[in-house]
């Protein structure tokens, strides 16, 4: 049993408080997982997380996020403790690899500050 599961990456701005003491996260990347089973590392990974403290903007750019679908908190993870977990998950599933791909070009890449990258969970 699992549930759908979207991952953003995002820059956290260094200022621009918004109401509600988030601050503005610039997406970088979306990516769609789909269903993730509840005993991933994933999972296991996304709950001991805590809740970030920015927001984002749906591709609307007027609609506010701050919580998932099912009124969780957006969750914070970073870049590293991400692709250690979808590595520990890659069984197969096909939209894995694609992703552990692309967050490690960002985290390979010297032009991104790690400190201000991160990722968000989203379930749906």
């Amino acid at each position: 049993m699992g549930y759908e599961s979207k991952v953003y990456i995002v820059t956290k701005s260094g200022s621009g408080w918004l109401d509600g003491g988030k601050r503005y996260g610039n997406i970088v990347g979306t990516f769609d997982l789909c269903k993730m089973a509840h005993d991933s590392a994933y999972h296991a990974l996304m709950n001991k997380s805590k809740p970030t403290d920015c927001c984002i903007y749906e591709t609307d750019g007027n609609t506010k996020i701050v919580e998932d679908r099912y009124g969780a908190p957006l969750k914070e993870m970073s870049l590293p403790d991400l692709i250690e977990a979808l590595q520990k998950d890659n069984d197969g599933y096909r939209r894995i690899p694609p992703l552990i791909a692309m967050v490690s070009a960002i985290v390979n890449d010297p032009g991104w500050g790690m400190d201000d990258v991160v990722a968000l969970h989203f379930g749906y």
